[in-house]
């Protein structure tokens, strides 16, 4: 069965979130362990085991909004997580100086501010985990600074944030460098092959016009050239079938943005008509998969899928900030899945108003309608709505 291959943005934009969660995950396990030592060197200095509580307390406060952060992850949750963690960082210093006494030892003393450059990339971009993981590394020596001016006595900072923060950079900046490569210097097959398949659907149209004038005008002409005096009503009423046979669709195809609504064409037929009506209004679209496509889809689901599609490239259009877009459609888990990609200026799904029905409604209720659901990835460097619906499924 043919699949889905994700396009270029949306591979990468999985990898970096990949990683992200890799890296939220390990900071829920060495501030779970940082909780571990904080009350080991209590106990194990002979203190008052009721400090062992308290020196913890930090740790553990990371170790809820990273838990928070792998759950939620968006830039509320990010900002939350730097922001407390920070004056957590700083709480922790005072800690371990006044009640674990243990002035000395940087190691123990930015435990909890070398979890916050972990903070990890959102939206799928490998620049955001670049200026998030700056941000945290600002954020951690700020902290224990800060921590350092409480206690009133200058002491180690350490080098653990840093070590961190220096992999999670490397980590981040050979994606965005391998992204960038990739763009330079793979070729657009994409757009290659819509070409070829407009080609190919061009070379189709005119097989059947000619088969069509062959055994209509043609015919009527050579009836006309053997007709001795004027053409009698039968004849015209059969010449006008013949000529209005030939101009309908031809209309329909000059006039593809009613007929891909209105048409009962396959899915691939619609889709093509789409990406091919949109080089007039500045948005060169690149049409893939349609021409794998076998199952039959129904009706009310082409026109769901062809809906929501023309109202996310009317969102290209108006506020991506390019004149491109990727339309990736195919057959996935006995489902339709279809994928419109942009590399532009990127929103945040979250932020937008209730009152703006575009995602909401023209794409997220439409596909909803039939029983399909929708997924959004945006960020700087670029948007992809992925549109699936299960085979089958009917409108209400």
């Amino acid at each position: 069965m043919p699949t889905v291959a994700l396009p270029r943005d949306v591979a990468a934009a999985v990898v970096v979130s990949g990683l992200s969660t890799a890296m939220r995950a390990v900071a829920i396990g060495g501030t779970a362990l940082t909780v571990v030592m904080s009350v080991d060197v209590v106990l194990s200095a002979g203190l008052d085991p009721l400090r062992a509580p308290i020196v913890a307390a930090p740790a553990v406060a990371v170790l809820l909004l990273a838990a928070l952060l792998l759950m939620l992850p968006s830039r509320a949750t990010a900002t939350l997580y730097l922001a407390a963690g920070g004056v957590a960082a700083a709480a922790s210093v005072v800690a371990v100086v006044a009640l674990a006494e243990q002035g000395d030892d940087p190691f123990i003393l930015n435990r909890v501010a070398t979890a916050l450059p972990l903070v990890g990339a959102l939206g799928g971009s490998a620049r955001s985990g670049v200026r998030w993981t700056l941000a945290a590394l600002a954020v951690s020596y700020s902290a224990l600074a800060v921590g350092w001016w409480a206690v009133g006595t200058p002491g180690p900072f350490g080098y653990g944030p840093l070590i961190v923060g220096v992999v999670s950079l490397t980590g981040f900046g050979l994606l965005a460098a391998v992204r960038y490569r990739a763009k330079q210097r793979v070729p657009e097959f994409l757009a290659v092959q819509r070409a070829v398949l407009i080609d190919e659907r061009e070379r189709e149209l005119q097989r059947r016009a000619a088969a069509a004038v062959h055994d209509t005008v043609l015919a009527d002409l050579a009836v006309i050239a053997m007709t001795v005096g004027t053409v009698d009503e039968r004849m015209r009423d059969h010449i006008l079938r013949d000529l209005d046979a030939i101009v309908r669709p031809t209309a329909r195809r000059v006039s593809s943005s009613t007929a891909v609504t209105a048409a009962p064409a396959p899915l691939a037929d619609a889709l093509l008509e789409l990406a091919d009506h949109y080089r007039w209004t500045g948005v060169s679209v690149q049409l893939s998969g349609a021409e794998e496509l076998t199952a039959e889809v129904p009706a009310p689901v082409v026109d769901a899928l062809v809906g929501a599609t023309r109202a996310a490239l009317d969102n290209v259009a108006a506020h991506a900030g390019t004149g491109q877009a990727e339309l990736v459609v195919g057959q996935r888990d006995d489902a339709i899945v279809l994928l419109v990609v942009d590399a532009g200026v990127g929103f945040d799904p979250d932020a937008v108003g209730a009152d703006r029905l575009g995602l909401r409604e023209s794409i997220d209720g439409r596909i909803r309608t039939v029983g399909g659901s929708v997924r959004i990835w945006s960020g700087d460097e670029g948007t992809t709505v992925m549109m699936r619906v299960p085979l089958g499924a009917r409108d209400e």
